[in-house]
């Protein structure tokens, strides 16, 4: 990432400094985070994956959707730095998006965009609050909450993400990617909480060789622990290690649809109103 962070709050009119430090604001200010991400990789030549970053002091700041690829926006504090959606969207669309270009337009699957250090409220307005693709990449130290995807991690090649709390949306995690018979690998999951999910709490597929460490599925209305597997066809999710993990409350705690080489060691389940506490449906190649 580029060594010199931009700060959005340089290129936002001073007038709406006051709404957004006191955490009254309710202007859209979508446009100058995309300002900031076009500056923050500034130099680099067409199609090069150089990087950037963008700090987020603390404050209130409204936005529909900003493209982030290749970009790290970093929040002063987790509590203190709070994006908010205020205008209606769908389920597609992201409030920040790694498969969205700089432009703020263009689809891309180049990803490698994410956010540390903050609260993304989609505010129940349809939308989702964060999607990162590709590999290399550090997610962490966030809450994601009020919307369809809390994070949507596609392709997540070597690349951790650690301490994030979706609450209150209709899919706490989600793994995919978009190419049939494409998978992630090489990913870590640590101290991750899906609490009050509609949906899932966890909906994992194209998924291996990866790690979900002391993470928390917690009253989820359908399945708090939902491992899919095919959702684009072969290969099924495979080698993955789930270490002291949890279901707590309400929602089916495990349901592992197709599966093979998983390893669970010391699983937690508390609360459940299911008899079926763990189920298993394994993959036979052929």
């Amino acid at each position: 990432m580029a060594s010199t962070p931009i700060n959005v709050l340089d290129l936002i009119p001073p007038s709406l400094h006051a709404g957004i430090s006191n955490y009254s604001s309710d202007v859209d200010v979508s446009s100058y985070f995309q300002q900031a991400t076009i500056l923050a990789n500034s130099g680099q030549t067409s199609g090069e994956a150089r990087g950037g970053t963008v700090f987020v002091p603390n404050g209130l700041y409204c936005i529909g959707s900003v493209g982030i690829r290749d970009t790290c926006l970093i929040g002063e504090s987790r509590t203190g730095t709070i994006l908010r959606s205020i205008s209606s969207g769908n389920a597609g669309q992201f409030m920040l998006d790694a498969m969205l270009d700089r432009d703020g337009r263009s689809k891309n699957t180049r990803g490698r965009g994410w956010a540390e250090r903050m609260t993304i409220d989609a505010n129940n307005t349809g939308r989702s609050c964060l999607r990162v693709y590709g590999g290399g990449i550090s997610c962490r130290d966030l809450t994601l909450q009020n919307g369809n995807y809390g994070l949507a991690a596609g392709l997540p090649m070597w690349s951790t993400f650690s301490n994030i709390h979706s609450e209150r949306n209709n899919v706490g995690f989600y793994t995919f990617h978009d190419v049939p018979g494409d998978i992630g690998t090489s990913a870590t999951f640590t101290s991750c909480w899906a609490d009050t999910c509609t949906t899932y709490g966890f909906h994992i597929s194209q998924l291996a060789y990866s790690s979900f460490i002391s993470c928390v599925a917690q009253d989820c209305g359908g399945i708090n622990w939902y491992v899919q597997g095919d959702l684009n066809g072969v290969p099924a999710v495979y080698s993955l290690i789930f270490l002291t993990c949890a279901s707590e409350g309400s929602g089916q705690p495990f349901n592992f649809r197709k599966v093979r080489d998983l390893t669970m060691i010391n699983p937690r389940i508390i609360g459940s109103p299911s008899s079926d506490f763990v189920i298993l449906k394994w993959y036979r190649p052929g």
